[in-house]
C-alpha cells in the first residue's frame, strides 16, 4: 500500500522528454471514505517545464480523485464524475505552479476498483493496451488533429478562437497555427497545461 511514483528521460535524437508514472494502491483509504481504489498513471510532458507538469500529475492527480470519491464509490457515474473533478483541479494546480506557458502534459490513468472494475482515462495522444494469452489491443483512441470526433468539435468551436489547423510543408502532417504562433510539432488536441494555446484561444486546446 501506499504511492510511489518517479520519472525518466526519454531519449530521442530529435530531444529530451520528460514523463512521469504513478501507482497508487488503495489510496481511497487514505484521502476518503472510498476504500479498495487503485491507480495507475502515466504523464508525457513536454515543453520548458514538461519535467514540472508531468511531475504535479503523478504527485496529484490520483489524490484529487480520491478526496472527490463518496461513500456511494459503486455508482460508477458517481466516480467517472470524481474523475473528471480531480482533472480540474490538476489543472487549476498547474495554472497557479507554472513559470511559462509554454508547457505541458497528455496523460492516461487506469483506475481499479475493488479489484474487479477498471476505468481507463486519457488525455490527448498517450494510448492504452489490454492484453491478456499474449494478445493485446489498442482501447484509446487519441485525441489528436486526426481523430474526426476532435475536429468536428474544433470546427464548431474555430469561429471564436481565433486559430487554425495547417498541414506542415511537404507533408500530411496536421499542426496547430495560432495567432500566427506555430504549434508546429503540436498534434494531440487535449492535455494538461499548455496555457500558451489555452488563454489565446478558449475553447481550442481542450483541458
Amino acid at each position: 500500500k501506499g504511492h510511489w511514483s518517479t520519472k525518466y528521460k526519454k531519449f530521442s535524437s530529435y530531444k529530451d522528454n520528460e514523463d512521469s508514472i504513478s501507482i497508487d494502491l488503495e489510496l481511497g483509504n487514505q484521502y476518503s471514505q472510498a476504500k479498495g481504489f487503485s491507480f495507475f498513471g502515466v504523464y508525457d510532458g513536454h515543453g520548458l517545464e514538461g519535467k514540472k507538469v508531468s511531475e504535479i500529475c503523478s504527485e496529484k492527480l490520483s489524490r484529487y480523485v480520491a478526496k472527490n470519491l463518496l461513500q456511494d464509490y459503486r455508482d460508477q457515474t458517481k466516480v467517472k464524475s470524481a474523475i473528471k473533478k480531480g482533472f480540474k483541479q490538476t489543472e487549476q494546480d498547474l495554472k497557479l505552479e507554472l513559470f511559462s506557458t509554454n508547457a505541458g502534459s497528455t496523460a492516461v490513468m487506469a483506475v481499479m476498483i475493488l479489484l474487479k472494475d477498471l476505468i481507463i482515462v486519457y488525455v490527448g495522444d498517450s494510448s492504452a493496451f489490454i492484453s491478456s494469452n499474449r494478445l493485446f489491443a489498442k482501447i484509446t483512441k487519441e485525441h489528436d488533429l486526426y481523430n474526426k470526433s476532435e475536429i468536428l468539435w474544433l470546427r464548431t468551436q474555430k469561429k471564436n478562437c481565433g486559430y487554425s489547423i495547417r498541414f506542415a510543408p511537404n507533408k500530411r502532417e496536421k499542426y496547430w497555427d495560432l495567432n500566427n504562433i506555430s504549434g508546429r510539432g503540436i498534434q494531440y488536441t487535449r492535455s494538461f497545461g499548455d496555457f500558451y494555446i489555452k488563454d489565446k484561444a478558449k475553447n481550442s486546446l481542450i483541458g
